[in-house]
């Protein structure tokens, strides 16, 4: 008498659904741009050489250029048309391009006349 032997059959479809998950999961990130990344939300944020946010909270209105320069360094990009009213960028975009496009944040300090006028900190994200 010969004893058949009944192999369960292991379906794949958890597998199968696990790995269509991951994938869409996957897509959506990556096609959704400017996503907060819950776990360190400057991810995806560029800075200046040198710079820190505790060196960014010791500016103060009134500052001149050459204190900032001092305390901060020099800025990656500097904006304004008006003379009398710039701003200089100590962050941008793109630490993880191509790879992802999370929120980034901007750190300002902007001045008028010469003189610190404000430090605006901008998150940009969807």
């Amino acid at each position: 008498m010969t004893k058949q032997i009944h192999r369960k059959k292991i379906s794949r479809r958890p597998t199968f659904f696990l790995g269509c998950f991951v994938v869409g999961v996957f897509i959506y990130l990556y096609t959704q741009s400017e996503l907060r990344f819950i776990f360190y939300p400057e991810i995806d944020t560029i800075f200046a050489p040198g710079f820190s946010q505790q060196k960014f909270s010791q500016i103060e209105a009134g500052m001149t250029k050459q204190e900032i320069l001092d305390i901060l360094g020099e800025p990656l990009n500097i904006m304004g048309e008006h003379p009398a009213l710039v701003c200089w960028q100590y962050s941008t975009d793109g630490k993880l391009w191509p790879y992802a496009d999370f929120s980034y944040f901007l750190y300002q300090v902007c001045f008028q006349n010469n003189l610190v006028a404000s430090t605006p900190v901008y998150e940009f994200s969807n």
